[in-house]
């Protein structure tokens, strides 16, 4: 007898150019790090530069995520101080990609790494 189920190891979600596939290689290669992070961006709202303090919580190639005490908007660009291993605090730049609510003041932000290119 037939199964009326096929299995699929590669689907597409609607809307979505990314494969679940491609979503699950990302997701092996992030690391839990926890980290103290300090995050910098420019506030539209008072046109000054605003900063916070947080925690990593992941790692990958192309990305972090921060659990901070502010909600920031998609689209951000933050500038992120992690402590290097030498010791020297190792400058990172990205963008917003996502923030949600964790806890009644703690939101995880989703930064995805902003590549250099050089002169």
């Amino acid at each position: 007898m037939a199964s009326a189920f096929t299995s699929s190891t590669c689907t597409t979600r609607p809307g979505s150019g990314e494969t679940a596939r491609s979503r699950a290689r990302d997701r092996e290669r992030r690391v839990v790090h926890r980290a103290p992070c300090r995050l910098h961006w420019w506030n539209p709202d008072s046109n000054e530069r605003a900063a916070c303090v947080g925690e990593t919580t992941n790692l990958s190639p192309r990305g972090l995520a921060v659990q901070v005490s502010c909600r920031l908007l998609t689209g951000t660009r933050v500038e992120a101080l992690l402590p290097g291993l030498n010791g020297d605090p190792t400058r990172i730049t990205g963008t917003v990609v996502h923030c949600r609510r964790i806890l009644a003041e703690t939101f995880e932000v989703g930064i995805r790494f902003v590549e250099q290119r050089s002169a």
